[in-house]
């Protein structure tokens, strides 16, 4: 670690430590933002970059103050446990090397670290929303640093390493900012629009979103990549379904309903959509769509408990003859198996289920709670659809799991304190209540 890395990272380490618990959140988001991967010690074979360092003082801090004391497990956090012990075991189990087993631990370390933490620290919907408040100022440098390099080309981070070198495309650079690559911090901003969209409905917070919103938008341009574009999208289709919020099983089945109808009438399999979407947000939609194709034709070979060979899916690999896995769902099948795969998918399922049972709760008191549900629920989406298209390799990880956390606190704190009159609402799907996980 460089000087400044090192006393970056003693300075989230202290606020995290020490703040107020969504302070605290900030302190964790401001480490992903703001120091590169470049900035590590190794540690036992491990590589303690400044992130690991501070989720590391994140799980101290909750454990020192008992601030998971009180906290009730749901379905939610139970396929996450399963999911990240499954993602992780699996590949040591096949594998029996230690260099796979330290790389694999170091996994379990950012998936497992990254959701407790904010489990932790954000445990309801006020404190959250002024989390998300705050954030809207926080990423403003971020902002302002990457349109520094989309006018230099030059990123203000390279001191601190670990970043790749900035790419140019039809003549803009993709800025990336403490990021290893502009996709995942493109996507950082973008994953955020629908959140900020929310913030405009609450008193007094007028600010904050427009700050937040133009911050996330241009963050998401300057890193002028198709993923980000994709997901800031799919941020402002959520909104657009507003209306039709209590409707939303409708929306579900005509989303299949379509998909089928696509897939019987097109001339390629359904998932080949991607490729048909590039055309309009640029990027390599075809080596998407044909991954997945070989994903699905390859299944005997990793359903079971994944596989380390993919080198004959791709008609190019990469430098350790393997495909390049552009695609979350298909790392998840390729690591942990098809149990992986669908552990995955339960957790965005039950992510979602649990956002819609506290959104009618709060339907019929005209409550900001079920706006800002709403906006959290976007911003999953936006996830779920990128998860497409790429891996999140880099810190991006941290929001991954954070924003999952943030839904099973929010949402299960919300059903915990259903009023009485609505004391129904859990009874057609009694499974989903906190209390009974």
């Amino acid at each position: 670690m460089i000087p400044a890395g090192i006393a970056l990272t003693l300075i989230f380490v202290v606020s995290v430590l020490f703040l107020p618990r969504r302070l605290a959140a900030l302190g964790v988001i401001a480490s992903v933002i703001y120091i590169t991967q470049g900035q590590a010690y190794t540690v036992a074979g491990f590589h303690m970059h400044a992130v690991r360092i501070v989720l590391l003082a994140g799980i101290v801090r909750i454990l020192s103050k008992g601030e998971f004391r009180g906290l009730k497990r749901n379905k939610i956090d139970w396929a996450f446990m399963a999911f990240a012990v499954s993602v992780n075991l699996v590949p040591i189990l096949r594998e029996r090397t230690s260099e796979v087993a330290v790389y694999r631990l170091g996994c379990f370390y950012d998936i497992f670290l990254s959701y407790w933490v904010f489990r932790g620290l954000l445990t309801n919907w006020e404190e959250t929303e002024k989390f998300f408040a705050g954030l809207a100022f926080l990423i403003v440098p971020m902002a302002l640093e990457m349109i520094q390099e989309n006018f230099t080309h030059r990123s203000l981070f390279e001191s601190f390493g670990g970043i790749g070198e900035l790419t140019i495309r039809e003549g803009r650079p993709r800025c990336q900012g403490a990021f290893r690559i502009g996709i995942t911090a493109g996507i950082f901003g973008a994953v955020l629009i629908p959140v900020f969209m929310a913030l405009f409905r609450f008193r007094g917070r007028g600010l904050a979103a427009t700050v937040g919103l133009l911050s996330a938008l241009v963050i998401t341009y300057t890193s002028n990549s198709s993923g980000p574009l994709m997901a800031a999208l799919c941020g402002f289709v959520a909104w657009i379904f507003w209306p039709m919020r209590a409707n939303m099983r409708k929306v579900r089945w005509g989303i299949v309903l379509v998909l089928l109808s696509l897939h019987l009438t097109m001339k390629v399999p359904v998932w080949f959509i991607f490729s048909k979407m590039g055309a309009l947000t640029g990027g390599d939609g075809w080596h998407r769509s044909y991954l997945i194709d070989r994903f699905i034709h390859f299944f005997p070979d990793w359903w079971l408990l994944g596989t380390k060979d993919t080198s004959q899916w791709m008609p190019t690999v990469l430098a350790d003859g393997n495909a390049d896995i552009t695609d979350l769902y298909v790392a998840a099948g390729i690591n942990g198996g098809l149990l992986a795969l669908v552990l995955l998918i339960m957790m965005l399922v039950r992510c979602f289920r649990y956002l819609g049972l506290a959104m009618r709760q709060f339907r019929t008191q005209g409550s900001e709670a079920e706006v800002f549900f709403w906006g959290l629920g976007g911003a999953l989406f936006a996830h779920v659809v990128t998860l497409f298209s790429v891996t999140y390799w880099d810190q991006l990880y941290v929001v991954l799991w954070g924003t999952m956390a943030i839904i099973s606190s929010v949402a299960s704190e919300a059903l915990a304190h259903e009023p009485a009159s609505d004391s129904n609402l859990m009874t057609e799907e009694p499974e989903l209540s906190p209390s009974q996980a």
